[in-house]
């Protein structure tokens, strides 16, 4: 559990769905040290959600801020995709998915 002073650390909070905590479940199961490699996105993403990612638009939510992002193959872990969502108003940033490149 991380605690903090609202008025220290990362400009955004991170939040992540059932769908994200699967699959990043499934790649943790095969690949143990891929949580490492996630949690540092994940802190690019809580600092400066705006550049970790390319900017995708989904037909069905164009109103909304959704980017694309990855990591790449290394030894110990699979090249990975994230999408995910910037609350701008809630200074939020949600991971909808979480996936293992083919």
């Amino acid at each position: 559990m991380r605690l903090r002073n609202e008025g220290e650390g990362p400009p955004y909070r991170f939040d992540h769905s059932q769908i994200a905590e699967a699959g990043y479940n499934r790649i943790v199961c095969t690949y143990p040290r891929y949580s490492e490699i996630f949690y540092d996105l994940v802190d690019q993403l809580e600092h400066d959600p705006h550049n970790a990612g390319l900017p995708f638009r989904i037909d069905s939510a164009k109103e909304r801020d959704f980017f694309l992002t990855g990591t790449p193959r290394v030894r110990h872990a699979p090249a990975t995709r994230l999408l995910y969502e910037v609350l701008e108003i809630k200074k939020r940033v949600i991971v909808w998915s979480v996936s293992q490149k083919e």
